[in-house]
């Protein structure tokens, strides 16, 4: 992998996800190429970005800032965009 496979990317889409820690955005592709809603299995690149913090009551938004990026998440067995993001923002958050 090289960092032009990364910085050249184009995610297929894009979701939000928020805890106690604040909002963060997931681009995520199905390297081959993916249709969203259908579900793969196999390698994922993806990005992750902290948008906003947490005050206790709202979220506050922050400047967008990459946390992670990759494309080594892979999945043995089939999943939508959306639960592949789910599973790399878990992953990254576990290992933050």
């Amino acid at each position: 992998m090289s960092y032009s496979d990364l910085r050249d990317f184009s995610h297929e889409a894009a979701y939000r996800f928020g805890n106690e820690n604040g909002r963060y955005v997931v681009e995520i592709e199905k390297l081959g190429g993916g249709v969203v809603g259908r579900d793969y299995d196999g390698k994922w690149r993806y990005i992750v970005r902290h948008v906003a913090d947490w005050n206790g009551s709202e979220y506050v938004p922050v400047e967008p800032h990459e946390i992670a990026r990759g494309q080594d998440f892979e999945s043995p067995m089939p999943l939508s965009h959306r639960r592949a993001a789910l599973v790399i923002w878990e992953m990254v958050l576990t290992e933050a």
